[in-house]
Formats: C-alpha cells, sequence, structure tokens
C-alpha cells in the first residue's frame, strides 16, 4: 500500500535520516542546497508541529517527505529574469526528499500526485517550488510532474542562495 500522511513527532528520526541521505546526494551532485546547516532538526519538527510536513507511506515504511507551507514563501515575493504565472494564494512546496532505500523506484512523481491532492483538499489552486540550479535530479522531477519554470528567486540567509523557480496551476 502507498499513501501520504502528515508527519507525526514519532517520524523525526526517519525524517532525519531521509534529509542526511539527501544531502549527502546534493553535495556530491556539486550543489550547495541543504550543506549549510539548514534546513536542521528544529525546522523538521517546527513543521511536524505546524502540521505542513507530510510523508509518503510505502509498505509501512516511511519512503519520502515534504513539507507544504500555505502562508507562502517570503522569498518568493521577488523574482527575477521572468514572473509567477499566478498571483493567487499558493502552497509552497519545500524539503521533498526520497529515502536511498526506496530511489528510483520513481515515487516521487506519485509522492506529488498525492500532494496534489491534499492542496487541492485545502481549496488551493496554486503551488510554487524552487531548487538549486545544480539540483538536477529535482529540476527533472519538478518538469515532469508539470511545473513551468518562472524566474529566478533568492534565499535569504544563505551563502548560495539562487534558486530556480518553478509554479503549476492545478486544475
Amino acid at each position: 500500500m502507498i499513501y501520504v500522511r502528515k508527519a507525526v513527532l514519532t517520524d523525526l528520526e526517519t525524517i532525519m535520516q531521509i534529509f542526511e541521505e539527501a544531502r549527502i546526494l546534493l553535495a556530491t551532485d556539486g550543489s550547495t542546497q541543504w550543506q549549510n546547516g539548514q534546513p536542521n532538526q528544529s525546522t523538521f519538527k517546527q513543521d511536524i508541529e505546524n502540521q505542513e510536513c507530510y510523508v509518503l507511506i510505502v509498505s509501512g515504511q516511511i519512503a519520502g517527505m515534504a513539507t507544504l507551507k500555505q502562508e507562502g514563501d517570503p522569498n518568493y515575493q521577488q523574482i527575477t529574469a521572468g514572473k509567477w504565472h499566478s498571483h493567487k494564494r499558493y502552497v509552497a512546496l519545500h524539503r521533498v526528499a526520497i529515502s536511498n532505500k526506496f530511489r528510483g523506484k520513481h515515487l516521487t512523481s506519485y509522492f506529488f500526485s498525492n500532494l496534489f491532492t491534499v492542496i487541492k483538499g485545502l481549496g488551493i489552486n496554486t503551488v510554487r517550488i524552487d531548487t538549486h540550479e545544480l539540483n538536477k535530479r529535482m529540476q527533472k522531477v519538478i518538469i515532469n510532474v508539470g511545473f513551468i519554470y518562472c524566474g529566478i528567486i533568492y534565499i535569504a540567509r544563505d551563502p548560495d542562495p539562487k534558486r530556480l523557480a518553478y509554479d503549476i496551476e492545478l486544475t
């Protein structure tokens, strides 16, 4: 069985394990994303307490994680070299990762599809996401699930702040 649910505090250890696997993979690919101590355990704990963190469950195991920020993202207020396709209320999709145990099983598209269902259930039709320009894996996933490139945003308090920004309108 495969499904998505809100994360609970007892998931935190597994979430941190998945995050660390993803952080190492990003470093191996040459990306500085997630290499400066952010996000950290406190970030994920807050996401869980705010009921914004979701996990992908596959055969009873946590296979992936993502955070859905309903209040938007202040880093998205200014976009350069392009524009957002929608200025409606949106969910910012952050901290998406799949466990190494489940990598290569094409679960990311399934995960996004389920997250889109959750977002639609919130009454929101616009989703925004960003990733580092060297995170080619995520760029491929983002495009494959239907996001459209919008431009460049900059992450506050990040030593390598440039991010590629995308959005999708769920119909």
